[in-house]
């Protein structure tokens, strides 16, 4: 027995299908379309795509392995009904060029808040373990530019991959 999917009104749910003469049926859509279907839209209640692909995955002491995985719109989960259990889900506005642009102010923010709980979380780990000591403003400084090059990365380098995946092309060679 099949079981209904785990969104709110699964019933509701349509999947586009674009057929040309003489070709089999297909699900990829150029992202021009999407936007145009999408803001023209007068009958659904909402439109989301997605874009099949492969991702490596690993960690310290781990082989990398390539998992399946999509590519989202930014409203994807949230016309599902789907709601984040810590943070913020992607919205529409992270699909628009210049998404990029608050990733300073996002950095900024963390660092305001990541300095404090570093500096507390230091001495609440001295009391546990002998010998743990990071005082002074050079381990201070170090410690804010590394936080400074790992956000900045964290946001950048997936938003430059996704930046060049052509939604059609990794459709068709899924």
């Amino acid at each position: 027995m099949l079981r209904p999917l785990p969104v709110p009104q699964p019933a509701q749910l349509v999947q586009l299908v674009s057929r040309f003469p003489g070709e089999p049926r297909s699900f990829a859509f150029r992202w021009s379309v999407y936007e145009h279907s999408r803001s023209q839209n007068h009958v659904f209640t909402d439109l989301i795509g997605l874009s099949p692909s492969r991702f490596p995955v690993g960690g310290q002491g781990f082989e990398p392995a390539l998992v399946n995985g999509e590519y989202v719109v930014g409203g994807f989960f949230e016309t599902l009904g789907v709601s984040p259990a810590m943070g913020r889900m992607i919205v529409p506005a992270d699909d628009q060029p210049g998404a990029l642009k608050n990733a300073p102010w996002l950095v900024a923010t963390g660092l305001v808040a990541g300095t404090p709980v570093a500096f507390w979380s230091q001495r609440l780990a001295a009391g546990w373990v002998d010998n743990l000591r990071i005082d002074g403003a050079l381990s201070i400084g170090w410690a804010a530019i590394a936080l400074v090059a790992v956000a900045l990365l964290s946001v950048y380098i997936p938003a430059r991959r996704a930046a060049r995946i052509d939604p059609v092309e990794a459709l068709r060679h899924d």
